[in-house]
């Protein structure tokens, strides 16, 4: 199980949720719809609502979006934790070389 400490910058939020569809490569709208049907994420939100995404937000969410593009669903793959991802994702990668 990963833990999270106040002091830990790849838990501080950073990132608004335009500046993660453009590091990611996932729409604005793609990324609202993971978060509220699949609970991929839960960036905590300022007093006016916007989103704020961690250095491991942004990561994970690269990781899913490459994973769906691979031909897995959100729905299976959306919970999984960042370390299962990254192995997924390099096992697609060895099974291609």
């Amino acid at each position: 199980m990963e833990t999270t400490t106040a002091s830990d910058t790849a838990f501080s939020p950073l990132y608004r949720i335009g500046a993660v569809s453009n590091l990611c490569g996932v729409p604005v709208a793609t990324l609202r719809v993971w978060e509220r049907r699949y609970g991929v994420v839960e960036p905590p939100k300022t007093e006016g609502g916007q989103r704020l995404y961690s250095e491991r937000d942004v990561l994970k969410l690269t990781l899913l979006k490459n994973l769906t593009q691979q031909g897995h669903a959100i729905s299976s793959v959306g919970n999984l934790p960042v370390k299962q991802l990254q192995a997924m994702l390099n096992e697609h990668r060895a099974a291609r070389s």
